[in-house]
């Protein structure tokens, strides 16, 4: 699981691994009217254009254990084990 050399310094366990995420969406600053020209037929003059917002939070990605070694970080969730550096 760690490097030869790799010495265990700390060791934490039961804890929560998040990550930010970001989401976004599209928004329109139109308004308006829409003008009627003929029955069933309608003109509406576009006024703006879509602007991209941004919406981020923290997602829980699981619970595991977190060990903090002289070379590195790792933490194990769900058995899977990554280096966090």
């Amino acid at each position: 699981m760690f490097n030869k050399a790799a010495t265990i310094l700390w060791q934490y366990c039961d804890v929560k691994l998040f990550e930010k995420k970001v989401q976004r969406e599209y928004h329109s600053n139109r308004g308006g009217v829409s003008i009627r020209i003929a029955k069933g037929i309608y003109y509406r003059p576009s006024t703006g254009r879509m602007k991209p917002v941004e919406h981020s939070y923290m997602n829980q990605e699981g619970i595991g254990d977190l060990y903090i070694t002289n070379k590195h970080h790792y933490c194990s969730i769900n058995s899977t084990t990554f280096s966090t550096c």
